[in-house]
């Protein structure tokens, strides 16, 4: 992978749970990092689930292995700048382990009734 192919900022984001005050929790997402990558849409499929179609679009983001190594997996949200669909990550694992980092993630656009 050349350096020059990283030619999109992605957003990370954290979402922390707080106690409201009334025995329950709230979520709140704040801007963890933002990085450069290349950005690769890999598949798309519509899928049948509980009486409502969805379609599944799959990522597959490329970005420097130091850039990406204090992101939390579990709880981090992607966004790609200047787009508003957030992305769950689904793998991670080197794809050069000196330097780079290969993400599969996944967004799931729409869903209506059959």
């Amino acid at each position: 992978m050349d350096a020059g192919k990283l030619d999109r900022r992605l957003i990370i984001k954290s979402v922390s749970k707080s106690s409201d005050g009334y025995g329950g929790y709230t979520d709140s997402v704040s801007t963890n990092k933002t990085i450069w990558a290349n950005i690769t849409q890999t598949s798309g499929e519509i899928k049948s689930e509980d009486g409502r179609r969805s379609w599944v679009s799959q990522i597959e983001i490329v970005c420097r292995k130091k850039a990406f190594d204090s992101i939390n997996n579990r709880t981090s949200i992607l966004q790609v700048e200047g787009n508003t669909t957030n992305y769950r990550i689904n793998e991670v694992y080197d794809d050069d382990p000196k330097y780079y980092t290969k993400i599969i993630a996944t967004r799931i656009i729409w869903k209506m009734l059959i």
